[in-house]
């Protein structure tokens, strides 16, 4: 599975269009594709430690908001001649069906 469709099953839980146990399996579907990237595992293990006891739904649902991010830095430009230029983060939380972008300076 690629990394964005794991981001859209993600997302799609954390609106609550499928259950956590719909989220999971899912990812042990998407674990078995040799393409799987790294997203998915850290989504399992998210769930492994949910289902230990080490967060509640909420705290989960924070925790896949924290790796349903992208983050992109780049340069931005002097506002005038003697300014420096600034470093830009933007980070993309991904939504069903919109992107959500935050940004920093």
């Amino acid at each position: 599975m690629s990394d964005l469709e794991t981001h859209v099953e993600i997302a799609r839980y954390r609106a609550g269009e499928i259950s956590i146990d719909d989220l999971a399996e899912w990812l042990d579907e998407a674990a078995l594709d040799a393409e799987t990237g790294d997203l998915v595992f850290a989504a399992v293990r998210l769930i492994a430690e949910f289902e230990h006891g080490d967060w509640d739904e909420e705290q989960l649902r924070v925790q896949f908001e924290l790796i349903n991010s992208v983050y992109r830095v780049s340069e931005g430009a002097a506002n005038h001649a003697d300014a420096e230029a600034s470093v830009l983060i933007s980070r993309t939380v991904a939504e069903p069906g919109i992107l959500r972008v935050a940004a920093s300076v």
